[in-house]
C-alpha cells in the first residue's frame, strides 16, 4: 500500500503521481470538508494539469479519515501534514501510531527544523525503528508539481538500511535519488535550499521595486541584468511575493 497522509498540494501531488504510474493510493486527510470534496471527485488544486490527472485517475485513489493498519501489509506512508513549531511531541506520536506494524515504511516530506530526528531518536521506541524512517523533504514546484516530481533527484536522509530501501521503492517510479546518511544534514539542505532560493526572489524583486520607483522599462532592466549581464544571470523575472506560502515558512522553521 502507498498511504499519504494529508491531501494538501504535496500530499495530493505526490499521490496523482504515483496513479499515473499505475499504483493505487489511499490517502488519510482529517479536513472533513476537504475529505468531502475528494471522496466527490472534485480536486481542491486549480491546476490545469493536475486536475485533470486528478479526475483521470480516481478509480485508484481511496480517501479515508484514519487508516487501520493490517500487520501482514507492507506500507509505505509518506507524511505530508504541516510541523507546527513547538510541536514536537505531537508529530512525533502521528508517526508513533504510523509504526505500529513493523512493516510500515515511514518518509517523512514535512519541513522540519534541524535538530528534529537527533531529539527522535533520543526516544528509544523510535531508535529501534530506525531502519523504517527516512525523510524525503517535499520538492514540489507550484504549476510543474508532476513534472517535476519525475525529473528531480530526491533528497533522501537515513541510516544505510532505510536509504536502502527507499531507494528500490523510488527506483521502480524511475526516479533518482540522493542518499544522505545523516537526518540532520538532510534537514539542513531542505531548509537552507528554501531559504537561497526566497533570498533569489527578494534579490529580484528589490530590482523590480526600483524599476518602478525610478520609472524604467521593467522588461528591458530584466533582460539587462539577466542576459546582457552574465555575473548575474540567476536573477528571476520581478513578480509580486517571495515564492508562495512555502518560502517564507520555510525560513522561519
Amino acid at each position: 500500500n502507498i498511504i499519504i497522509y494529508g491531501a494538501g498540494y504535496v500530499g495530493l501531488t505526490l499521490g496523482i503521481f504515483f496513479a499515473k504510474n499505475k499504483s493505487n493510493v489511499i490517502f488519510i486527510e482529517n479536513d472533513k470538508n476537504k475529505l468531502k470534496k475528494l471522496k466527490n471527485g472534485i480536486c481542491p488544486i486549480y491546476e490545469k494539469n493536475v486536475e485533470l490527472e486528478f479526475k483521470k485517475n480516481l478509480s485508484k485513489f481511496i480517501f479515508l479519515d484514519k487508516f487501520r493498519f493490517n500487520q501482514r501489509d507492507q506500507n509505505y506512508i509518506f507524511i505530508t501534514f504541516t510541523y507546527f513549531p513547538n510541536k514536537f511531541k505531537d508529530y512525533s506520536n502521528n508517526i508513533k501510531e504510523m509504526l505500529i506494524s513493523k512493516r510500515n515504511f515511514i518518509m517523512i516530506r514535512s519541513t522540519l527544523p534541524v535538530g528534529f530526528f537527533d531529539k527522535l531518536f533520543s526516544i528509544k521506541f523510535f531508535k529501534k525503528m530506525e531502519n523504517n524512517i527516512v525523510y524525503c523533504p517535499e520538492r514540489t514546484l507550484s504549476g510543474d508539481a508532476l513534472n517535476e516530481l519525475k525529473k528531480l533527484p530526491q533528497v533522501i536522509g537515513g541510516n544505510k538500511v532505510s536509504i536502502k530501501k527507499a531507494n528500490l521503492f523510488f527506483r521502480k517510479y524511475k526516479i533518482k535519488t540522493i542518499p544522505i546518511d545523516n537526518f540532520s544534514i538532510s534537514e539542513f539542505i531542505k531548509i537552507y535550499t528554501n531559504f537561497a532560493r526566497m533570498t533569489v526572489f527578494n534579490l529580484s524583486n528589490f530590482a523590480g521595486l526600483f524599476s518602478n520607483i525610478l520609472k524604467y522599462d521593467e522588461i528591458k532592466l530584466y533582460n539587462y541584468l539577466k542576459r546582457s549581464y552574465s555575473r548575474l544571470n540567476f536573477i528571476s523575472p520581478f513578480g509580486p511575493g517571495v515564492g508562495g506560502f512555502c518560502l517564507p515558512k520555510d525560513t522561519k522553521i
